[in-house]
């Protein structure tokens, strides 16, 4: 600016001096009166320029130095601020580079400012969002305020997501044009936001598959029904046809085709988590070992199974049959899935809320301390879609599965308390962790003692169930077995014959499932009546959850339907004998 004034200054002074050798030329002899007044009216002109200019020169120093303050101040507060500011100048050519940046950059990206001149702004935007923040920069440069959101990716090689916003200063003509603006880091929201969305549609698929489950329960509890009519009128006739007769064969296959469909049945209620299931502490590290051999099977010729357990794991509370189904469906599948090698491994995990995000199974698992195993394959994998449906019941992407073995898988985790973490991606193989709780200091307890044999029975059986067919089973297996008994078709009608002929009942069968009157409050009912009568609930559910369900009163029992003859009098005689050892009329 100083040289500015100095220019206008010298200009002014070389304009009033040819203004005078022009006067001077035209000035007439004699004429001396009138020309002496011009030279002092321009000095009082020239001066009067010169104030002027120095007034200009001042207001233009202060403009500047008011800039430059404004310019330093906003720097400032961009430096104290959490968010990332900057500007970026337009150079030659139209090429984009960083005029000035905040600390905050060098921060949140790992680069410095001569770093990304060198390097040029597009190396630091994530290649597959650089289409899109170009088009925002050439927006933003047309005079267009614009904001976005995109990811960059740091000097260590993080993506880290940015909400930026930019608007335009300065012009092509003038100082130069400028882009300046400011970013805000957003990955933690961002990434929150994902861990949600995904945890939002974990509980939905959790939800459904539950849904799924109390279906295919209740569909095995109908089907028990009809399995013990077809089963229990099958075992009558064979014993009551001579052993010649051309009959037996065919019952027999009537009878061996019913057992198949109750396994079927068992697989589904063990989805549903209703299988038969004893938990007690359990060492998992002498189960897998114990298992390895049935697993080398498993897998056929094609297929290495390769283990990698640890020598020494807390007891877990499960079932040991259950669990060792859980591993031969688990590396079956894996098998059978085409992969050449199949891995087994074993460990102990203080799981953290984030680990257990995503797993199957129990609704809400407890962060806490798990032993765990683990079955993974360098098989083709999974895409999305079969993630998301490969514990469904029925589900197969083989054309001669059942899609019942990791519903049942599921089904057994989930009975345990436990979690399944799937990973598995095309190209990439599968890898099922199942996560079991541990014992504690829980200790197994003698398993029951075997009942006294009956020969006689003086009094009846109350049967209570509101199936017709499976009631007259249940009546005619205890008169084979030399039972007298009752029928009552429901809740209510028990109890009415319990009130009027109590003297003569000696024990009672109670259906768990029934429409006007359920088990549970049949039962309440009937320990007010007759404190000690030996019941036994009768159930196509999981007897560990019966008894929790009927809260381990005493003098009950369970079994499971579809039942033979033989279970049902074994049953009955050692509710009687327990009963009578408790001192009970």
């Amino acid at each position: 600016m100083i040289e500015l004034a100095a220019a206008l200054a010298l200009a002014a002074l070389l304009g009033w001096l040819g203004w005078r050798r022009r006067g001077a030329g035209r000035r007439a002899p004699g004429g001396a009166a009138s020309g002496a007044s011009a030279p002092e009216g321009s000095t009082a002109g020239l001066l009067a320029a010169i104030s002027d200019l120095e007034r200009e020169v001042r207001a233009r120093r202060e403009t500047e130095a008011e800039l430059r303050a404004a310019r330093e101040r906003y720097r400032t507060v961009s430096e104290l601020s959490s968010d990332l500011s900057f500007a970026f100048r337009f150079g030659p050519g139209g090429r984009l580079g960083p005029d000035w940046v905040t600390q905050a950059f060098q921060r949140i990206s790992g680069y410095s400012l001569a770093e990304v001149r060198d390097a040029g702004l597009h190396t630091l935007v994530h290649p597959s969002d650089w289409p899109a923040v170009a088009a925002e920069l050439r927006r933003a440069r047309d005079g267009e305020p614009t904001s976005f959101r995109a990811r960059i990716v740091t000097k260590s090689g993080e993506v880290r997501w940015l909400d930026t916003r930019l608007a335009r200063v300065g012009s092509a003509a003038g100082d130069g044009l400028r882009l300046v603006g400011s970013s805000q880091d957003v990955t933690e929201a961002v990434e929150a936001f994902a861990r949600g969305h995904r945890l939002e549609a974990h509980l939905n698929e959790a939800r459904r598959l539950e849904s799924l489950a109390l279906l295919a329960g209740g569909i095995a509890h109908d089907f028990n029904n009809a399995l013990s009519v077809v089963l229990g009128n099958v075992s009558l006739a064979l014993a009551e046809l001579p052993p010649e007769s051309p009959l037996r064969p065919r019952l027999a296959r009537v009878r061996s085709a019913a057992r198949h469909a109750v396994s079927l049945t068992e697989q589904m209620l063990t989805y549903s988590g209703d299988a038969a299931a004893t938990l007690k502490p359990l060492d998992l590290t002498q189960l897998l070992e114990e298992a390895r051999e049935l697993l080398e099977a498993s897998v056929g010729e094609h297929c290495a199974l390769h283990c990698e357990l640890a020598p020494q794991l807390p007891p877990v509370r499960g079932d040991a049959t259950q669990l060792r189904q859980v591993l031969v469906n688990l590396v079956a599948n894996a098998s059978e899935a085409g992969a050449d090698r199949v891995w087994l491994r074993s460990g102990r995990l203080r799981a953290r809320p984030e680990d257990l995000e995503g797993c199957f199974g129990s609704a809400h698992p407890e962060p806490g301390d798990y032993a765990f195993f683990e079955v993974a394959d360098a098989g083709p994998g999974m895409d999305e879609a079969t993630r998301e449906r490969v514990f469904e019941p029925f589900f197969s992407t083989r054309s001669d599965g059942r899609g019942l073995g990791l519903a049942a898988v599921l089904g057994i985790v989930r009975g345990h308390g436990g979690a399944i973490r799937l990973e598995s991606a095309p190209g990439r193989g599968s890898s099922f962790r199942v996560l079991l709780p541990l014992a504690g200091e829980e200790r197994a307890g003698p398993g029951p003692q075997p009942a006294p044999p009956r020969a006689e029975a003086p009094g009846r059986v109350l049967v209570i169930d509101d199936d017709e067919p499976v009631r007259e089973i249940a009546q005619a297996f205890l008169a084979r077995s030399g039972f007298a008994s009752l029928g009552a078709g429901g809740g209510r009608e028990g109890l009415e014959l319990l009130r009027s002929r109590g003297g003569e009942i000696e024990a009672v069968l109670l259906d768990l499932s029934m429409p006007d009157l359920d088990g549970c409050e049949t039962l309440r009912e009937i320990r007010r009546l007759r404190p000690g009568l030996p019941v036994i609930v009768v159930t196509g559910y999981e007897e560990v959850a019966t008894r929790e369900r009927l809260a381990a009163q005493p003098g009950t029992s369970c079994l499971r339907k579809p039942y033979d003859p033989e279970a049902l009098a074994r049953a009955l005689r050692a509710a009687l004998a327990g009963a009578a050892r408790d001192g009970q009329p």
